[in-house]
């Protein structure tokens, strides 16, 4: 995204600095189409950066209470447990206490 913007400005500053060859040969369009195309792959690269990060939010967000099950179950699983524990509130309020 960075790279786009910087392409973006830099051809805005180009057509800024030569603003009256612009203007007095006509290329106005040219360069609106120019920087508009720039400014479209600005924003599609933008979207796609804030997309990714929705997306790992949204996974280390869920994270957290998939594993609290996973673990859990694996702890009072088969016989006896998975370490050979009872399944009690202190255990259960410890482990929990340090999962999140």
């Amino acid at each position: 995204a960075l790279k786009a913007t910087e392409e973006r400005v830099a051809s805005t500053g180009e057509a800024l600095d030569g603003i009256r060859a612009v203007r007095q040969l006509g290329w106005e369009d040219i360069f609106e189409k120019k920087v508009g195309a720039l400014r479209e792959a600005e924003l599609s690269a933008q979207w796609r950066k804030n997309t990714l990060g929705a997306y790992l939010i949204s996974y280390f967000s869920a994270l957290p209470p998939f594993m609290i099950t996973v673990v859990l179950f694996a702890y009072v699983s088969g016989p006896g447990g998975l370490a050979g524990m009872a399944f009690k509130p202190s255990v259960v309020f410890t482990a929990l206490s340090l999962l999140n």
